[in-house]
């Protein structure tokens, strides 16, 4: 099987630069994605406790409407702080992991610049010496061609 794209495996230093933009890259990805998913979830949240609140207000309304404090309202009440302590403890969890990722992603992107800056400069004093290797190989099979 042949790789449909080509590894730059003939200098070191070209690849140590390209697998650095490539976690560069990868890094600014992963920001993208941690951002949105923990966004997803706490606006889920926030629809939960919306949809919390206006449930309780409903039953405060209806409770007032009747006149009369019930047992269930209390047990209610109860489950629905609950409720709202467990949805409290998903926005603290969602935002310390995204805190963590984060932290991580601008590591891997620091690390990531450092091999490519380091690979970018060795490959720069390099590729000059390596081009004119080149050259004088294609000079001298010239010139073993064309004897006679």
């Amino acid at each position: 099987m042949q790789p449909n794209i080509p590894v730059p495996t003939d200098n070191l230093y070209k690849f140590q630069a390209l697998f650095g933009l490539v976690i560069i890259i990868s890094a600014i990805a992963g920001l993208y994605l941690t951002y949105a998913t923990t966004n997803a979830e706490l606006v889920t949240i926030a629809d939960r406790f919306y949809e919390l609140e206006k449930e309780q207000l409903a039953a405060q309304q209806e409770t007032v409407a009747v006149g009369a404090v019930a047992v269930s309202d209390s047990r209610s009440a109860n489950a629905a702080k609950g409720v709202k302590a467990v949805l409290e403890k998903r926005i603290e969890v969602a935002v310390s992991n995204r805190r963590t990722y984060v932290a991580v992603l601008f590591l891997g992107m620091f690390l990531g610049g450092v091999l490519a800056y380091f690979g970018f400069t060795k490959w720069a004093k390099i590729q000059p010496m390596h081009d004119r290797l080149l050259e004088l190989q294609v000079q001298k099979a010239e010139k073993e061609l064309n004897q006679p």
